[in-house]
């Protein structure tokens, strides 16, 4: 793998794993929807997992799934994790951290290579990536659905 697609991967984990970083600060700061949020947070380990385990098929990669600005994906993970020291030094509103995690799923960045969302495919590579864009978008849904419910707007 060459140098580039392996920092890329790597971002992209880390990203993964940052969000499921939030997610656990979020099941201990808000107690009431815990479950949620603990559920919520083993997807994005997940997710990361499913990343990894990219790297041993990433040259065979189409380059629509290779994400090339390395540099914006470095700096959503600097600003997520500036946003959980954030939190952690003051709980933020309920509202304000909800929306938070529903914009970070509907980011460009969390959004997986939506060129490939709709190709229709076998390969395997392909498949990985329409998962995770998928799992996104319910994640966003799902958020969404709490705020609606639990928060008043």
């Amino acid at each position: 793998m060459n140098n580039l697609k392996k920092e890329i991967l790597d971002q992209a984990v880390k990203l993964e794993l940052n969000v499921a970083d939030l997610y656990l600060l979020y099941k201990d700061q808000f107690k009431e929807d815990r479950s949620f949020w603990k559920k919520m947070a083993q997807e994005e380990k997940n997710h990361a997992a499913l990343l990894e385990l990219a790297k041993d098929f990433s040259e065979k990669f189409p380059k629509e799934i290779i994400y090339d600005n390395l540099e914006n994906l470095k700096s959503v993970n600097q600003e997520i994790e500036e946003t959980i020291e954030k939190y952690k030094q003051n709980i933020p509103s309920k509202k304000e951290a909800y929306e938070y995690a529903f914009n970070l799923e509907n980011s460009a960045y969390e959004l997986h290579y939506q060129k490939l969302v709709t190709s229709d495919s076998s390969d395997i590579s392909i498949r990985t990536f329409q998962k995770l864009n998928g799992d996104d978008k319910d994640h966003a849904d799902r958020i969404r659905k709490l705020i609606d419910s639990h928060i008043n707007v």
